[in-house]
């Protein structure tokens, strides 16, 4: 069987005033445990974007993809990977210590599928992401991404996940650090 893959990753500041960060991580804390259904996962989705898509003025870096080819399990896999690296409390340490100046913290979400490669939840990305080149980068399209998660068949989802970066209480990235190799974010128009 053959997969599509998609993926994208949005960064807004950090906030104390603003509460997006700490609502996503308390519906990613809600759902962590919970074995979900197909139901669960499209009411899980709807919760995110009904977060996210309002939010989408604030979106500064960003990035997507979309891989219809054999190659689409292993970017997957080397997605997860990179961030669950990123994750392990010595990166995050380093990563803290990166941002130790006055210079604004960052939030990013990264969410991410893996479908059924011609299916309908394979042509529902395939006409969401049918999208000029001129506006691959704007907050709009971002907001309209995001929009296009709950309105997946997850009976032909192999795979979803979400991660916020950082986690509670920790320091995150600054702009510097979304336009480096590490993360290779392009700051939205």
């Amino acid at each position: 069987m053959s997969f599509s893959f998609f993926g994208l990753q949005v960064a807004f500041k950090r906030n104390s005033r603003d509460p997006l960060a700490g609502q996503l991580q308390h519906l990613l804390a809600r759902d962590a445990t919970a074995r979900q259904s197909i139901t669960d996962k499209q009411r899980f989705w709807k919760d995110v974007s009904s977060l996210l898509v309002p939010a989408s003025a604030g979106f500064e870096f960003g990035d997507w993809d979309l891989v219809r080819s054999f190659s689409a399990p292993d970017d997957y896999d080397e997605w997860v990977a990179d961030i669950e690296a990123g994750l392990a409390p010595d990166a995050q340490a380093d990563a803290a210590s990166l941002v130790a100046d006055a210079s604004p913290s960052y939030v990013i979400a990264t969410m991410m599928v893996l479908v059924d490669r011609g299916s309908n939840a394979d042509e529902t990305l395939g006409m969401g992401c049918d999208i000029p080149e001129s506006d691959w980068m704007t907050r709009a399209t971002f907001a309209q991404l995001i929009a296009i998660l709950p309105r997946l068949n997850f009976a032909n989802v192999q795979a979803d996940a979400i991660y916020l970066v950082p986690g509670r209480g920790r320091q995150g990235p600054s702009a510097n650090d979304l336009e480096s190799d590490d993360y290779r974010l392009r700051p939205l128009t």
